[in-house]
């Protein structure tokens, strides 16, 4: 829903001049020196039609794109009515206040905005101070403890539309009036400093699905409002650890089966029994993923679609070419990385951070990959939106988010947000149109791509023998379980057999069989047909 009460359809000439000359001419005491460079950023309507609600706020408007939108006037009352409780307590709080403390600072607000403002000036010192006073005591009841998931569901969609992009008030704002009330303590830090270390950062610590950086004060300084607050702490994450899940996939018989009398096929041995035997095997195999793909389709709603990239999913490449996922030990986002060879397990090993998906996840994710695009430049990397790319590339059901679950690597309450909702949430996003320096991500991606192509073209001995090394032990724990033995002693009939036969073959080859060569030609063909 578009921001309409912000502009009128003619600007007026004598108010454009009258806010250049504001800007020109400040030199009261609270102004600051002005970067024109903006930071919340109205979002492409293309964007926002895939799924309007994640981007315009529904309960709260804040700052200048929608504080007055009139269909959210209700909340806009309970916004003043808890501001009025949170000034009564100030000791510093007058009828002025709103006069005289916000005029420096219109110019340098101005500047935040990608669009021109068509507001007077004291109606934009309104609307900041009244938001920037709300997000004071919003954000002060959030602590290190703090779990979105325990807030009342009226402060969980508050804390949607806090997140968004064009619902940012400047982060100079929020601390300048903060420090007019004495909240922040001289000895702790400037108003900025406590503002980034407890306001903003435990919001975001409930509230980001990915992993937050130290608060270290070179990245505090970069930002410029709450969601690219979080966004610089999660693009800068060098240092969590999070313990390793050591579960394991275990391969189908019917899969080793196939490949093994693929591989023999294509090395010269077996004639007509061998090519039986694997059209059997192949035929059961097909079954089988017909019927998982029924099952799966049985379920599923048509949803709108979406550029992906080109990339086997979490199932597959652990399935068929038996990459493994681990997550990683330290870092994020910038940290992902692929390794053809585990040094514990000699597999192909996918390093990924863990991510945290909550009631609010999908609006936090889109705002701060549309933040990230609207800041881009021809230097810099979509890290963020790559990494999406990524995910949503090797996700595509249910069944890739269970096994990165196991993992460690994807979180959720499974009552409140299952795997299937999770699903939908990565499949839900469009890929990022990004052809800017590369991110780890992205590397990730070609790596990944080589890897694959590489196993399809490998010569048929290395296949054969990297597949058995690989899952042999996955074979022996199928097989000494009780459902595994009929297959076991079936198999071992199969191999027998196979023996005999190509013994047979060999002898009446070199030696000649006058008398059974007519019922050996006529079974070779009965198998064959």
């Amino acid at each position: 829903m578009a921001a309409t009460s912000v502009y009128t359809p003619t600007i007026d000439e004598k108010k454009w001049v009258s806010q250049g000359n504001r800007a020109l001419d400040s030199s009261d005491e609270l102004a600051i020196q002005i970067d024109f460079t903006p930071s919340i950023f109205q979002i492409p309507k293309p964007i926002t039609e895939t799924k309007p609600e994640a981007y315009a706020p529904q309960h709260l408007g804040l700052g200048a794109y929608h504080h007055l939108r009139p269909e959210l006037h209700v909340a806009d009352m309970q916004k003043l009515a808890k501001v009025k409780k949170f000034l009564s307590s100030s000791r510093n709080f007058s009828d002025d206040f709103f006069l005289g403390k916000t005029k420096g600072l219109e110019p340098a607000v101005r500047a935040s905005y990608d669009k021109y403002l068509d507001l007077e000036g004291s109606t934009l010192d309104y609307i900041i101070a009244v938001d920037s006073l709300f997000l004071l005591d919003f954000l002060g009841s959030y602590d290190d403890k703090t779990e979105s998931e325990n807030l009342d569901p009226g402060r969980r969609e508050f804390a949607k539309d806090v997140s968004m992009l064009e619902n940012q008030v400047p982060a100079f704002a929020v601390a300048e009036m903060g420090k007019q009330l004495d909240l922040f303590s001289p000895e702790k830090g400037t108003p900025e400093t406590m503002l980034y270390s407890q306001l903003f950062y435990y919001f975001c610590k409930a509230h980001s699905p990915l992993k937050l950086a130290e608060l270290w004060k070179d990245r505090r300084r970069e930002s410029k409002h709450l969601l690219a607050h979080m966004y610089n702490l999660i693009v800068n994450n060098h240092g969590f650890k999070e313990q390793e899940s050591m579960l394991r996939t275990k391969a189908k018989i019917t899969e080793i089966g196939t490949e093994v009398l693929t591989a023999l096929t294509e090395l010269g041995f077996g004639g007509p029994i061998v090519k039986s035997l694997q059209f059997t095997f192949k035929s059961v195999q097909v079954w089988e993923n017909s019927k998982l793909a029924a099952e799966l389709s049985k379920d599923q709603e048509p949803k709108a679609k979406t550029q992906k990239i080109q990339i086997p999913s979490v199932s597959d490449l652990s399935d068929k070419y038996k990459v493994e996922f681990k997550l990683l030990d330290l870092g994020g986002i910038r940290h992902i990385k692929f390794e053809e060879e585990d040094e514990d397990e000699g597999k192909p090993t996918i390093y990924l951070p863990e991510i945290t998906l909550k009631h609010d996840s999908e609006v936090v994710l889109r705002n701060l990959i549309a933040y990230e695009a609207a800041i881009s430049t021809p230097d810099s990397s979509l890290e963020l939106s790559e990494y999406i790319d990524l995910m949503c590339g090797i996700v595509h059901t249910d069944k890739d988010v269970s096994l990165l679950r196991e993992k460690g690597i994807v979180k959720s309450d499974p009552i409140r947000l299952n795997d299937e909702r999770a699903a939908e949430i990565f499949n839900g996003f469009s890929r990022s149109a990004g052809e800017l320096r590369e991110s780890e991500s992205r590397k990730v991606v070609k790596q990944v791509k080589e890897m694959v192509e590489k196993w399809e073209n490998k010569k048929p001995w290395k296949r054969v023998w990297r597949f058995l090394e690989k899952n042999v032990k996955n074979v022996g724990e199928f097989l000494r379980k009780p459902s595994g033995i009929a297959m076991k002693f079936l198999l071992y009939i199969f191999m027998a057999l196979l023996l005999v036969l190509q013994i047979m073959q060999a002898y009446c080859q070199i030696y000649g069989c006058k008398k059974g060569e007519s019922g050996t030609k006529a079974f070779s063909l009965r198998m064959s047909g």
